[in-house]
């Protein structure tokens, strides 16, 4: 049994980028005015659980990859 499925309706520009608009605005009022209280991350929390871990190797030679990138990469890496 073969289903059809109908094209979606071709919208301007301007509704496009106005439906879009719109969304976002009607998402960012719901985010912050609905009263939800969305989880948030405490780090001062005293776990037995590990939150984060990884084995990787950190600093590598690579061919044609400066070494500064990969101290960068251990920057960006580092959990606050």
């Amino acid at each position: 049994m073969i289903h059809s499925v109908d094209k979606p309706i071709e919208r301007s520009r301007f509704r496009r980028i106005l439906g879009r608009e719109f969304y976002i605005a009607k998402r960012f009022l719901k985010w912050h005015f609905s009263g939800v209280n969305y989880s948030k991350i405490d780090r001062n929390a005293d776990t037995p659980n590990v939150w984060i871990e990884h084995k990787s190797t950190l600093l590598r030679k690579l061919k044609d990859v400066d070494m500064y990138l990969q101290y960068n990469k251990i920057t960006n890496l580092n959990f606050p």
